[in-house]
């Protein structure tokens, strides 16, 4: 099967764009492209109108008061409140519709909605590294722009959390047809989401029946090293039933293809072979430490160099408790577990912050 290299990606338009849309975009296929796409256009549009505007108005006045010989020199205005009040707060008005829009759609972009399925995203010198939610990985990749890329399954129409973390130095998660762009940093957890949208192409499987997905790509827009331009991977977005399909098919890290094992399940094997049970309980009871049961996503007061905060209990918390425990102390509890920094690797930190998430399914780390 051919695929398309990376320009015709980014030269690809629909028919649904206007023409001068398509001197910048590609395919609008998620639920973010067309929010981002019209904010773009209207703050190009406006800034067109004033452009033509101030250059028209500018030119004119050059040839209607140019100096002419043996015309006296006409005096300049000095003040004139109603003109100067208007190219104040217009302008600014103009600024505060853009800035609203733009922080309406920024907060839409990064607050996932309740429920979305979350896969684990590792950026490194120079790959892609995705972990579902039962312990796979893609294994499957292919060759776009002489690049050997990973193909990273995810359902067409269902929203998708994707949860970042860097293991060596920044990187930043790209994904030009969904309009999604966050940086991907190291020592700390970032988020996005999206929903795959759009018509999706039929081709020819291995076997030689018809499947159904159409792909992204995926970049990284920060410079990482000397092989930057080749941190590439495909975002393939399938049937939902397509999808549950592959996503059981690949190879998963902790177990078998046969006996497979969940990475939450995972997750609270590692914390039991950690001790994390003997402080910690999952079933709301007490003990030295606070419980698990129901704690992610929800609000907690700590003790920060001795001054009391509310901090929300995400994963950048969870993580920071994990490696740096005096760090932030829960108000009542001791300061008295050891850092298991060098212990737990990253990989078996994501699988116990899976499983800590599990213990409180219904919350939304990203509303909070």
């Amino acid at each position: 099967m051919n695929m398309p290299d990376v320009n015709t990606l980014l030269l690809s338009t629909t028919s649904t764009m206007g023409p001068v849309e398509r001197l910048w975009f590609g395919e609008q296929a998620s639920t973010f492209a067309p929010k981002s796409d019209a904010l773009f256009m209207f703050i190009f549009w406006v800034s067109t109108f004033f452009f033509v505007l101030i250059v028209g108005l500018m030119t004119y006045f050059v040839f209607k008061y140019r100096r002419i010989p043996g015309v006296p020199q006409e005096r300049s205005a000095a003040h004139n409140t109603p003109l100067e009040l208007s190219w104040t707060f217009l302008p600014m008005l103009l600024l505060a519709v853009m800035f609203v829009w733009g922080f309406r759609d920024y907060m839409y972009m990064h607050v996932s909605p309740a429920g979305a399925e979350e896969i684990q995203l590792k950026g490194r010198q120079w790959a892609w590294q995705a972990t579902y939610d039962n312990g796979a990985s893609p294994t499957q990749t292919t060759v776009v722009a002489d690049m050997e890329v990973p193909i990273i399954p995810v359902p067409h129409g269902r929203p998708i959390r994707v949860l970042l973390d860097s293991e060596d130095v920044i990187h930043s998660f790209w994904v030009p047809d969904f309009r999604v762009k966050i940086d991907v940093m190291p020592y700390r957890y970032t988020s996005i989401w999206f929903e795959a949208t759009g018509e999706l192409e039929t081709h020819i499987g291995p076997d030689g029946t018809e499947v159904q997905y159409k792909d992204h790509y995926l970049f990284c827009t920060e410079y990482c090293g000397d092989q930057h331009s080749q941190m590439a991977a495909i975002i393939r977005a399938m049937p939902p039933s397509d999808y549950e399909a592959a996503k059981a098919d690949m190879a998963n890290i902790w177990g078998t293809e046969e006996n497979p094992v969940p990475l939450a399940e995972v997750g609270q094997i590692l914390a039991s072979q950690n001790a994390c049970f003997s402080c910690h309980s999952n079933d709301g009871s007490p003990g030295t430490g606070p419980t698990w049961l129901g704690l992610y996503g929800t609000q907690e007061r700590v003790r920060v160099d001795g001054a009391m905060q509310e901090i929300t209990v995400d994963e950048n918390y969870i993580r920071e408790s994990i490696y740096e425990p005096a760090a932030k102390l829960v108000d009542g509890y001791p300061n008295q577990m050891v850092s298991y920094q060098g212990q737990i690797d990253d990989r078996e930190l994501g699988a116990i912050i899976a499983y800590i998430k599990s213990l409180n399914p219904g919350a939304n780390g990203d509303a909070q």
